[in-house]
């Protein structure tokens, strides 16, 4: 009798440890291939986003749909949407120029500079994803998934993409449950600066170090959900990241002694003034 108690304990943990909605969390696969770009050079507080075609060292980015998510945000989804995904609807590069180069790009023909922030060092930036559940959430209610952090790759010919990595038991994305209704999430990925020291994304943003977010995307495929609310089918498999888009770090750097000086002295100015 005991032994069995035990037994069911452990199954009643096993399965909430997979109640959750997963995803697959590499960026590499037939479906999907993004990349990570330092600054660009002319505009490098702004951020750039969108599929590039191949440059020395880097390969295409490859995207579904044409470029259109059809679960994105309302649209309708494709018939074969929990079944895969058409090669016709696959497409490799796009039209988006990115000029501070692919970070960790170390290929001898068009290897990233380093800079000040290491831009030639994958593992000096942390990549995770952040999600919600359900669709069209907006970037503000996304959350940080503790499980699925990585750094990027430091590669002559997978610069700009992060390590795989696949942990388990996934505990999956808060909030998503385990039929069909609540299997979709909102999700981007948050890449930064980690100064090779595990910096966090708030110290970050708030030293004005390099950092970026990836467009919106929507999954309503998650893994280890049981469809249509039947616990007697087994669960899906989980969806990859595809429908992400490759984008570009920002910069902002803190104002420097002079520029403080002036801020300084335009407010003793501005009170003098107003006295």
């Amino acid at each position: 009798m005991k032994k069995s108690l035990a037994i069911s304990f452990l199954l009643v943990g096993s399965l909430s440890a997979y109640s959750q909605g997963t995803v697959l969390f590499l960026d590499r696969r037939t479906d999907m291939n993004i990349h990570v770009y330092a600054p660009q050079l002319a505009t490098p507080t702004v951020e750039t986003t969108g599929q590039a075609n191949s440059a020395v060292g880097v390969t295409a980015d490859v995207y579904a749909y044409n470029g259109v998510d059809p679960n994105l945000f309302g649209n309708t989804p494709i018939a074969n949407g929990f079944t895969g995904i058409n090669s016709a609807d696959i497409t490799t590069g796009g039209s988006t120029v990115y000029t501070g180069g692919a970070i960790g790009n170390t290929h001898a023909g068009n290897a990233t500079p380093a800079g000040a922030y290491n831009y030639n060092i994958g593992s000096d930036y942390t990549v995770q994803l952040y999600a919600a559940a359900g669709a069209n959430q907006p970037l503000t209610a996304l959350q940080p998934v503790s499980q699925y952090v990585s750094t990027l790759t430091t590669s002559a010919i997978l610069g700009g993409t992060f390590m795989p990595f696949i942990t388990f038991p996934d505990p999956g994305i808060p909030g998503t449950g385990i039929n069909i209704s609540t299997a979709s999430a909102t999700i981007a990925l948050y890449v930064w600066y980690n100064g090779g020291a595990g910096l966090t994304l708030a110290q970050a943003q708030a030293d004005g170090d390099p950092w970026g977010v990836s467009p919106l995307d929507y999954i309503n495929n998650l893994g280890n959900t049981f469809m249509n609310g039947n616990d007697n089918n087994p669960p899906n498999t989980p969806s990859d990241l595809q429908g992400l888009q490759s984008f570009s770090l920002i910069v902002v750097p803190e104002p420097g002694t002079t520029a403080l000086g002036v801020i300084g002295a335009s407010a003793l100015l501005f009170r003098r003034r107003k006295a």
